[in-house]
């Protein structure tokens, strides 16, 4: 900031009457001063005594700038004996960490090493390194160069913590790889790496729930594609599901069906339109006779979203009303006569409803479209109880047949 010229004119002003004060005193009173130790004494005077004491506090800042000098050069050619130039330290730091990349640990982690202490950022050296002595097993190692890290960095770095978890993933330490994931989502809660690491212990932990709390951030910030996302997503709930389903089975049926409910009630409304979730829902409540209220969802489900998949498992269950539930299918079957699951679903409805010739026709009408193990070997038993055994023995052999999928050309005896 520039001084106005009145101030510098006022400054120099007063300067100048300060020496012409200060030649006063020493002209009309030079003062008096008497240093006495032992038998001797100094006598001098007391501007003299000034003079010589600022000049004796210069010559030991002079004195003191010169030793730290020769103190910085004493380190610096001990430096450049013991670990070479910085630009020589800096071509084998480099050499280090394309080795590094190369996965030629044991060497990088020496040209890492070397040349640390001569380059401009040793941290990255020392992460490199203690990368480079996880791989080789030296776990020991590994843990003192990370320490190492932290001492030269300027302050608490996050790739210091990433490269820490890195390592207790690698190591398949994942409880402690949590907790360190947890302290770097402190200094960077969006860190896209971070993100990813919690993904993937979490789900090596098969810790759900956890997952379910970190897939919002996960979208969010668009951690892995879109597609691995939408992965991730039935993965997380169809494992939620299951474990509805096991901690179902310590309970009473009617707490059972209680706990699968509550589960499929929490789930995001568009992850309970997915054909996959519905499915294992379905198959839980049937698990404890839930039949009832799976038909319901199943049945409306399929009114709303038609999935070849599912109609299948319709045919499985025992709603409240088998009649209705059977006149269901028959109206889909309009919108869709060629269709082969639909087809053993009305052959299975029909069973239950004890028309035993009409789901004789539905099976043998979906063997025709589509010949399956499961119609073959549903009608196979049909045919038995209705005294039909010839015919029964050919359609279980269409069904072994159809679940081998080919004809195996392994000889066979010849007929006597």
């Amino acid at each position: 900031m520039k001084l106005p010229w009145k101030i510098k004119l006022l400054i120099l002003l007063s300067i100048i009457a300060g020496i012409f004060y200060l030649d006063y005193l020493v002209q009309h009173d030079s003062g008096y001063v008497l240093i006495a130790f032992g038998n001797t004494s100094i006598e001098m005077s007391f501007w003299f005594a000034v003079v010589l004491i600022v000049t004796l506090l210069l010559l030991v800042r002079w004195t003191s700038k010169i030793s730290k000098g020769s103190v910085n050069l004493v380190k610096k050619s001990t430096g450049f004996i013991l670990f070479g130039s910085a630009a020589a330290a800096q071509k084998r730091a480099e050499k280090g960490l394309v080795e590094f990349i190369e996965g030629d640990f044991k060497a990088a982690r020496k040209d890492l090493l070397k040349s640390a202490h001569n380059v401009q950022a040793p941290v990255l050296n020392y992460l490199a390194a203690a990368r480079s002595a996880h791989e080789l097993g030296d776990e020991t190692q590994a843990n003192e160069l990370l320490l190492k890290a932290e001492e030269v960095a300027s302050e608490d770095s996050l790739a210091i913590i990433i490269t820490q978890a890195r390592i207790q993933f690698s190591a398949k330490k994942y409880e402690q790889c949590v907790a360190t994931l947890e302290k770097a989502r402190k200094i960077s809660p969006r860190n896209v790496l971070v993100l990813e690491y919690l993904r993937n212990v979490y789900t090596e932990l098969e810790d759900w729930e956890s997952l379910e709390r970190l897939l919002p951030e996960l979208n969010r910030n668009k951690v892995g594609s879109e597609e691995e996302r939408l992965a991730l997503s039935d993965k997380l709930y169809l494992a939620l599901i299951d474990l509805a389903g096991e901690q179902a089975s310590r309970m009473q049926t009617k707490n059972a069906i209680a706990r699968l409910q509550e589960v499929w009630e929490d789930l995001p409304k568009e992850v309970k339109k997915r054909p996959a979730m519905v499915g294992a829902y379905v198959q839980q409540l049937r698990r404890y006779d839930g039949d009832a209220i799976a038909e319901n969802l199943l049945r409306r489900h399929l009114q709303k979203d038609w999935q070849d998949e599912l109609i299948s498992l319709y045919g499985l269950l025992a709603g409240e009303d088998l009649d209705r539930q059977l006149i269901q299918a028959e109206n889909w079957l309009k919108q869709r006569p060629a269709d082969a699951a639909l087809l053993l679903t009305l052959a299975r409805l029909s069973l239950r409803n004890e028309l035993w010739g009409k789901a004789r026709e539905y099976y043998q009408g979906s063997i025709k479209q589509k010949p399956s193990a499961e119609a073959c070997a549903e009608l196979g038993r049909l045919l038995a109880a209705m005294g039909e055994h010839e015919l029964s023995t050919q359609y279980y052999q269409q069904g072994l047949k159809s679940a081998a999928n080919v004809q195996s050309k392994l000889p066979l005896p010849k007929p006597a």
